[in-house]
């Protein structure tokens, strides 16, 4: 006799609501959930017996630049060891995609950086870059914005000039293609090309038209952005921020919300008030984070801000001219350099950005006060901002984000309760997202389900050993097929595209 569908048992249920885990299973059939409850009555299912598991929702990712990665490893074996069933993508302003020849021209040395040192060709828009994981197979669902940076790279390239009639049109016929192909809304960042060109006014426009072109009031698209300021001038560029949403009707999420830089720490109490005042204004504003003290970005960015310490200063990956990647720089700090060639710290950083100008880095920016305060607020969730590079050695957030909120700050130090944190990693995302029947253990929904240790899960990536899989987490669903068991991939490729609606 076939049998009814998976039936798990022996588990604590976490539904994603922000309640703490209670006894119950989980009856899965198909690709969805068709029961919950303290015990079910399913003879004729397979049994799963979870011995003693949390079950939660799959963990979302709601901010990283996993679309780079999907173009070369579709059974996403960092995000499924973390727990990860969704990442959202296109953050940022930057994606491989759409790419057309003049974006080539100006910005083939950082994207090229971004996926690896590959040849690197891209898409002509979200479409096509859906298709392709659609036809090839993907091991976890993806879900994606339109990156802003690439839209206005598209049409100007890396001009300072404000947009005109002609090039609006051209960038407008670019975002229409994506929210025809469900993109979620509007990723910016700017600090990098083409964002740190764009003026508030076009930003405005572009977010504004995003708005007009999704229509309907359960349809609002996000304005995701990494803003201009995280550091000295986080007041203004929230101001921005907060215009941009306000003008256009759109959701605000902050990307991987931080104070930087040592003479800003703690000065999360201002701004957790200012983002609380623009919520108290009628804006719906919330915002990512990862658990940790260090950022990453391109190395340039690290090496040259004020006060970087030598020390806390680590290379991840760095490209030669010929395209070889540079061995003996990475995973080693600017004082390890420095002492190597003979030279000063500063002078160290100059030459590796000098022969590989798009290299990446890790680099201490954050305190821990101000990463407790912004974890406990009700308005963050959690997003790794992770790129995968298993060549180099790039943040350990990319392996260990999720346990080490599960380990450190719910477990060991009990900054978040396991239901507040698994909320963060699942309902919140969803919710914000406006992605239908995910993000919760409830019946009718899709099963993406994570099932892990709350005592034993842990991150053991470092940053001078990122690559590290964490433990705790043996098992996770993707639309009802097992992803990974037993603490192994199983080679399936479960995953959708989930378009806007």
């Amino acid at each position: 006799m076939e049998k009814d569908g998976i039936l798990i048992t022996g588990c604590s249920v976490a539904d994603g609501t922000g309640s703490e885990p209670a006894p119950g299973e989980i009856l899965v059939k198909g690709d969805r959930i068709v029961e919950v409850a303290g015990s079910i009555d399913a003879p004729n299912a397979e049994i799963f017996d979870a011995d003693g598991l949390v079950a939660a929702p799959g963990f979302i990712d709601i901010h990283c630049h996993g679309d780079f990665d999907r173009m070369r490893y579709p059974v996403a074996y960092e995000k499924l060891t973390q727990g990860c069933t969704l990442e959202v993508v296109g953050n940022c302003g930057l994606s491989p995609y759409p790419i057309n020849e003049t974006i080539m021209r100006d910005m083939a040395s950082l994207l090229t950086t971004m996926i690896g040192g590959t040849d690197f060709t891209g898409y002509k828009g979200l479409g096509e870059y859906y298709k392709f994981l659609e036809v090839r197979g993907m091991a976890i669902n993806i879900a994606s914005f339109t990156a802003q940076g690439m839209i206005r790279g598209n049409v100007m390239g890396m001009s300072v000039d404000v947009a005109g009639e002609a090039e609006k049109s051209e960038m407008e016929s670019l975002l229409h293609e994506a929210v025809e192909n469900g993109a979620l809304g509007i990723s910016t960042g700017l600090i990098y090309p083409t964002g740190a060109m764009t003026k508030t006014e076009e930003l405005t426009w572009l977010m504004k038209r995003a708005v007009e072109m999704r229509g309907g009031k359960n349809a609002v698209p996000v304005y995701a952005t990494h803003m201009r300021d995280e550091g000295d001038g986080i007041d203004t560029a929230l101001d921005e921020a907060f215009t941009i949403a306000r003008e256009s009707g759109a959701k605000l999420q902050i990307s991987h919300i931080k104070c930087m830089g040592e003479k800003n720490w703690g000065r999360s109490g201002e701004v957790i008030e200012i983002v609380e005042s623009a919520i108290k204004s009628g804006l719906d504003v919330t915002a990512d984070i990862y658990p940790y003290l260090f950022s990453s970005t391109l190395l340039a960015m690290i090496v040259l801000m004020p006060g970087a310490d030598p020390d806390n200063v680590f290379v991840s990956n760095a490209f030669r001219s010929d395209g070889e990647m540079w061995e003996e720089v990475v995973g080693r700090s600017m004082t390890e350099l420095a002492d190597m060639w003979g030279v000063s710290a500063d002078e160290a950083g100059r030459r590796l950005i000098a022969e590989s100008p798009s290299a990446f880095g890790v680099g201490r920016g954050m305190s821990e006060e101000d990463v407790v305060e912004f974890l406990k607020q009700p308005w963050t969730m959690i997003g790794s901002d992770g790129i995968e590079d298993k060549m180099g050695k790039p943040h350990p957030r990319v392996t260990s984000t999720f346990p080490k909120i599960l380990s450190s700050y719910v477990r060991e130090r009990g900054v978040l309760t396991l239901g507040e944190a698994i909320s963060k990693m699942t309902g919140k995302s969803a919710d914000k997202l406006g992605l239908k029947n995910r993000g919760y253990i409830k019946k009718g929904y899709f099963a993406d389900i994570t099932l892990f240790d709350p005592e034993e899960v842990r991150d053991n990536g470092t940053y001078r050993e990122p690559n590290v899989q964490p433990t705790g987490i043996p098992h996770v669903m993707v639309n009802g097929t097992w992803a990974l068991l037993n603490g192994e991939v199983t080679e399936k490729l479960p995953g959708r595209i989930l378009r806007a609606e």
